[in-house]
């Protein structure tokens, strides 16, 4: 059996990273490996997942999902290649650290006849994870900070009022933000799209903070 595995710290609460994790019909909007979940995230359920891990051609694989864990946890079993001889467990985890952070851990345990599968197999699908990873700390880190700048404090009388930049996303209704949440949510935005054109910039990797 062969394991691979991607943690990230997210700083944002665990409800809130499992909003977005299970909101699978938002994944297109963000979610650079699992590019669309089409079905339900249920136990039992068989849902169509197209995947794109890093260099390698897009395919579409139907897990059966054995553990939604609201909140903590969803696994599902995947099975690969020649006569479906290669086994995928994967593991998703949500671990609620101090300060109102969440440690992310996806895992896969791979068994089976893994000769079957090409040598840069792993590799690619522990990108892929990565990848997911980082895109969703941005993600929901960025919707947090537009999410407080929604109601900001009224400016004191004789003072000027903050300047308020209108946010659009296809399809979402609009959000206006301060002037300062507009800088904040445009750095945020300038990351997350080299995220999604395959490259990370530094410091934005694993980490295993408790």
């Amino acid at each position: 059996m062969m394991r691979i595995q991607a943690m990230i710290t997210i700083c944002a609460p665990v409800e809130a990273v499992w909003a977005q994790l299970s909101d699978v019909g938002g994944y297109p909007d963000w979610n650079p490996f699992i590019v669309s979940f089409e079905g339900r995230l249920a136990l039992s359920a068989r849902p169509t997942l197209h995947l794109t891990p890093s260099g390698a051609r897009p395919w579409a694989v139907r897990p059966s999902i054995t553990t939604v864990d609201i909140g903590a946890c969803i696994e599902w079993q995947e099975r690969l290649g020649p006569l479906r001889a290669v086994r995928i467990r994967h593991r998703t985890e949500l671990l609620p650290l101090r300060g109102g952070r969440t440690r992310l851990t996806q895992s896969e345990d791979l068994a089976g006849l893994l000769v079957a599968l090409p040598r840069s197999f792993p590799r690619r699908r522990q990108a892929g994870l990565a990848a997911m990873n980082a895109a969703l700390r941005i993600w929901t880190e960025t919707r947090l900070i537009v999410s407080a700048q929604l109601a900001p404090a009224p400016a004191p009388r004789g003072h000027a009022k903050p300047v308020r930049t209108v946010v659009r996303s296809p399809g979402r209704p609009k959000m206006q933000v301060n002037s300062a949440g507009s800088t904040l949510l445009a750095n945020q935005c300038a990351t997350f799209a080299e995220y999604r054109n395959g490259t990370p910039p530094s410091g934005h990797g694993d980490a295993g903070e408790s």
